[in-house]
């Protein structure tokens, strides 16, 4: 599942890190920083819980889904790609060991303690969801509604020096009104072979007594 992670936000982040440096911090409208955002989904998944499943293709072929949640301080993700699916789950102890699961054989097993924050269990299991964030001269383009939720929509295009170069970046993403997070995102661009292009969508948002936390174990700590 972590792979499937890695090189999903390294496609994107390749994508932002060329509009930033090119753009310098351009002026735009600007969405909830990430620090906010990630403020709004904690409160919400310690309330209410969530479960936000997002579906992904690139022009390589590859596909998948991917789907984030919490409850209180039970954490999970799962990644499904090439029909093979991925689990894991934490139970988040802000004051002590953190547990670990996995999902082996149909069912929930414990694997260990792990010393891990809710700030790195965010960036691991959802990192995605604030890549609207991390982009420079965002510019408000409308409204539109993701799994009934409305977003504002921003986009960006990058021409300029790298139209010289045969080079173009297109960016647009939808950012949740309520909550800052990103719910769809479209990039393309770049030049020759290092060109591209990635969509990632919301296709399922669920909340308070939709969400189903999976049923984990009691943790079986190992005795020193």
């Amino acid at each position: 599942m972590r792979s499937n992670l890695i090189k999903l936000g390294t496609i994107v982040v390749t994508f932002m890190l060329s509009g930033c440096s090119l753009l310098g911090g351009g002026s735009g409208d600007k969405v909830k920083s990430k620090e906010e955002a990630k403020a709004a989904m904690k409160e919400y998944g310690t309330n209410t819980g969530y479960e936000i499943t997002m579906e992904y293709k690139d022009d390589d072929g590859d596909s998948g889904e991917f789907t984030t949640g919490q409850k209180g301080n039970i954490y999970w993700a799962y990644t499904v790609d090439d029909n093979e699916t991925d689990k894991a789950a934490y139970i988040i102890n802000d004051d002590g060991p953190s547990y670990k699961y996995a999902f082996e054989d149909n069912a929930w097993v414990f694997v260990d303690e792990e010393e891990i924050t809710t700030d790195e269990i965010t960036q691991a299991f959802s990192s995605y969801l604030y890549y609207a964030q991390g982009a420079a001269g965002l510019k408000k383009s409308g409204t539109e509604t993701v799994c009934g939720r409305t977003c504002d929509t921003y986009k960006f295009s990058l021409g300029g020096l790298l139209a010289m170069v045969g080079a173009k970046i297109e960016y647009s993403v939808a950012v949740d009104q309520e909550l800052g997070i990103t719910l769809r995102l479209d990039v393309s661009g770049g030049s020759g072979e290092d060109s591209g292009s990635l969509s990632i969508r919301t296709k399922s948002f669920k909340t308070g007594a939709d969400v189903l936390a999976p049923t984990l174990p009691e943790p079986t700590p190992s005795e020193e």
